[in-house]
């Protein structure tokens, strides 16, 4: 995976023959012209039109996942993109991964961690796919991602061990359902990008939602535990990359401070029914990272800890 090369100013010099400036301003331009396909290389180049069907944008950011590319189109093209519409495009997304052999393997949620006092969460989801799941210390290669150095996260993973058709999910209901509580790490792999690079605004909640919130990969550990034997107020997560820890933070964070990761799930599974979805027995909710996220590159090693549900080693490779 290449980085994005930031362009060069063009050197000069004293030419005194013609003939000699002919020439290097030829190479030059060939070499701009190589730099420029290797900077733009990883975006996609077909860009959408103002007034495409969201069946359009669907393919366009399914184009995205499949060849891992980013896009800048929706924050040039739908700067005011609803909500509503990007949820329909992530799940048109979705279905089409499936009827191409595709199987979802569970759901993520963002925009769960409250930190600050008085602050009231804005949940998010998003979905996973068998071919992202990895197993601990498994080398996830870069060229399955779209970025060199992806955030790695921390997360409460609920298991689910019954079917949830919705709506009007309890909680009782949810719980009896629930089939473990395991950590989980989940890899960031951003596919939208603002208009341009100083214009960071542009790209929106709207745009992260449509593309699934920026998922890239999913890495669990082998300790399960039951709802009622796990203390979340006192649960904490740590990545410590090659031996120096990078973050910590609380699962007591996830909901709010009156919340807890059960609550996140609860709130998905009365989501998803709205959308002609639902909890499925077999799936998993990542409910959220447990802190701020650092990033990691290629050829380093990264641990995840938890307080009781054990520790999940992270591997890149390029």
């Amino acid at each position: 995976m290449r980085k994005q090369l930031k362009e060069k100013s063009a050197r000069t010099g004293y030419i005194r023959n013609s003939s000699y400036i002919i020439l290097s301003m030829f190479v030059l331009l060939s070499a701009c012209s190589s730099r420029q396909t290797e900077t733009d290389s990883r975006e996609i180049t077909e860009q959408l039109g103002p007034n495409e069907h969201l069946q359009t944008i669907a393919d366009h950011l399914l184009q995205a996942r499949r060849n891992q590319q980013f896009t800048r189109a929706l924050a040039l093209r739908y700067p005011n993109l609803d909500r509503e519409s990007a949820y329909r495009i992530q799940l048109m997304t979705l279905e089409s991964q499936e009827k191409a052999g595709e199987s979802l393997a569970g759901w993520k949620m963002g925009g769960t961690r409250i930190t600050e006092a008085g602050a009231s969460p804005d949940p998010l989801f998003g979905y996973s796919l068998e071919s992202q799941v990895y197993q601990s210390g498994e080398r996830v290669s870069l060229g399955d991602l779209t970025t060199n150095e992806p955030m790695v996260e921390a997360e409460i993973t609920v298991w689910i061990g019954e079917d949830l058709p919705g709506p009007g999910i309890t909680r009782e209901e949810l719980l009896r359902a629930i089939d473990g509580i395991s950590g989980g790490v989940e890899i960031i792999s951003s596919r939208q990008r603002p208009a341009s690079e100083d214009q960071p605004e542009t790209e929106t909640t709207a745009h992260l939602v449509a593309d699934g919130i920026s998922h890239g990969g999913a890495i669990f550990g082998d300790t399960r535990m039951a709802p009622d034997d796990i203390d979340f107020d006192t649960e904490e997560a740590w990545i410590s990359i090659e031996t120096e820890e990078k973050a910590r933070g609380s699962a007591s964070a996830i909901m709010g401070q009156t919340g807890n990761p059960i609550d996140a799930v609860l709130w998905l599974a009365n989501a998803l029914p709205k959308h002609g979805r639902h909890l499925r027995a077999g799936d998993f909710v990542l409910t959220g990272s447990l802190y701020e996220n650092p990033t990691m590159e290629a050829g380093v090693n990264a641990a995840v800890s938890f307080t009781n549900l054990g520790s999940i080693q992270v591997r890149l490779i390029e």
